[in-house]
């Protein structure tokens, strides 16, 4: 689905509304605009932690070899860093 949009004197732009139903984009949501190397512009639907949850499978918890703990422990590690640094407590070492 390809469409033209035009931009309004305050920069905006009106996503139409095929696009918003069929990617379940609703008011509010945040919406990603990234540049590349050559100048395009793309646009993405980001998601919340809450829209994420169960999305990726969870690792057996029970597994008890070396492997399967430095798997856990990057988990929760990598975890606590994007909460960290979505609540702006995070800081690059």
């Amino acid at each position: 689905m390809v469409a033209i949009v035009k931009v309004t004197g305050s920069g905006q732009i009106t996503i139409p509304a095929a696009m918003r139903r069929k990617h379940n984009i609703e008011q509010g949501d945040r919406i990603l605009v990234a540049e590349n190397e050559n100048g395009q512009l793309t646009i993405c639907r980001t998601r919340s932690v809450e829209e994420l949850k169960g999305s990726v499978p969870a690792l057996d918890r029970h597994v008890d070899d070396d492997f399967g703990n430095t798997i856990r422990e990057a988990m929760d590690e990598e975890a606590a860093r994007i909460v960290a640094e979505m609540n702006g407590e995070y800081e690059a070492e």
